[in-house]
């Protein structure tokens, strides 16, 4: 039976097409877009409100399930995909996957890869006691994105840049009108895996598109970002100064482990992956070159085995006795347990002239920022130099006049921001100036 139709933060129509905003709208993260176009219902992103789960929860205080949280407006109301021909998310980080097993076992979800979903939030969240076990959707419903082509709904997955790999942005071809979903994305990727979006358009014939729904996170925002030329510097600067480098990577971040792969092959370190959510990563850089393996060692600390054949070593035994041999990469906290167990052992861990690269890729939006915050004033106790780089997951604000000139929409609709009036005011300044050009 269908259930009473939940109410959207924000409606839009044009020529017919709804677009229904369920999470997203004035606030940074918990996307979910509705596309209604006649007898056809799209759903894109399906994420978690972190900023209202943050008003409800902490400490002990911790979701009870799905229903609490989708009444508490946290999550989109599961009857929002009833009807849906599909609900495709755009990449897996837990802003835009949301609580995926409470979708209908009938309702298809498309992921940017399944088999990327599986070694992560699959292997990561399956068996959590706490509300993450809610993320992980029924496999048997899920489907990898069709890349650069139609489907059978008329959506093409574009591939695009941003920390979390993969990472999609969705082309509508509708009836007779065009929309644009970006999900999450930058224009200046650390690693350029795909092509740029002006090349896609033009292979797919797509001069402009009538709607852009647009993440706009950076735009009004008072944190100051690194280019890609910053980025590149404060890396390679530290690898040349200092005797050892420790590098905090998001298990999801791609991009970040082949550019750190660059900088060991030219530096002559080896890489030592510490974290046992940044192991499947390891069977995609073996497939784009196996000889990148050749030298990557894995902590024997962990308890869980690489997907791949590679080395071992022992971060209490070597690597902490001669760390100007490597670049140590882990996943903070992991990194913090490690250090605090040697420590508890009676291990003197003694990380004076070494340097902590804390990659900061996510707005403040995000649990990481307690998160590093606390692991600075750790790494800091044991002589570490920490430095906080954020190279934005996201557009910087200088490059939206590109995209607008790239996209050349009818309609915007800004999403993913503090700041959507300030988005719209900019996009009718930068219209107005494609018109009269």
């Amino acid at each position: 039976m269908k259930g009473t139709e939940v109410k959207p933060q924000k409606l839009f129509e044009y020529d017919g097409t709804l677009v229904k905003l369920y999470g997203g709208f004035g606030e940074v993260g918990g996307n979910c877009v509705v596309v209604e176009d006649r007898d056809r219902k799209l759903v894109f992103d399906y994420g978690v409100r972190f900023s209202l789960m943050r008003r409800f929860y902490g400490g002990r205080v911790e979701p009870l399930g799905p229903v609490e949280m989708s009444n508490l407006g946290i999550v989109p109301d599961p009857t929002v995909t009833e009807g849906a021909s599909a609900v495709y998310i755009s990449h897996l980080h837990l802003d835009h996957v949301g609580l995926l097993s409470a979708v209908d076992s009938s309702t298809r979800i498309v992921l940017p890869d399944r088999d990327v979903a599986k070694a992560t939030i699959g292997n990561w969240y399956e068996r959590s006691h706490r509300w993450l076990a809610y993320v992980v959707p029924q496999w048997s419903s899920t489907a990898s994105a069709k890349l650069l082509s139609q489907d059978e709904n008329s959506v093409v997955a574009i591939p695009v840049s941003h920390s979390a790999y993969p990472a999609m942005s969705f082309l509508y071809l509708g009836r007779g009108r065009t929309l644009f979903y970006s999900g999450d994305f930058r224009l200046q990727a650390l690693v350029q895996l795909n092509p740029p979006l002006e090349e896609v358009l033009k292979k797919l014939g797509v001069d402009s598109v009538d709607v852009a729904i647009v993440e706009a996170t950076n735009i009004g925002s008072r944190i100051t970002l690194v280019t890609r030329s910053g980025f590149d510097e404060v890396v390679r600067s530290s690898v040349e100064v200092f005797n050892g480098v420790t590098v905090s990577v998001d298990p999801h971040d791609l991009e970040s482990m082949l550019y750190l792969y660059r900088i060991a092959e030219e530096s002559g370190r080896d890489v030592v992956v510490a974290s046992e959510r940044i192991l499947w990563m390891l069977r995609l850089i073996y497939e784009r070159n196996p000889k990148d393996l050749s030298r990557t060692l894995v902590a024997q600390e962990l308890s869980r085995p690489p997907p791949v054949s590679v080395g071992s070593v022992s971060l209490a035994g070597e690597v902490f006795r001669d760390m100007g041999s490597y670049i140590v990469i882990a996943e903070p906290v992991h990194l913090l347990e490690i250090l605090r167990k040697l420590k508890t052992q009676g291990m003197e861990v003694d990380l004076t002239g070494t340097v902590a690269l804390l990659l900061d890729p996510e707005p403040r939006e995000t649990v990481r920022e307690v998160e590093n915050t606390v692991l600075a004033r750790w790494l800091g106790m044991f002589g570490a130099q920490v430095l906080r780089v954020r190279f934005s997951g996201h557009y910087h604000p200088h490059h939206f006049k590109h995209l607008i000139q790239v996209l050349k929409p009818r309609r915007l609709i800004p999403v993913h921001t503090e700041n959507p009036e300030l988005v719209l005011r900019l996009f009718e300044k930068y219209s107005t100036s494609l018109k009269t050009h």
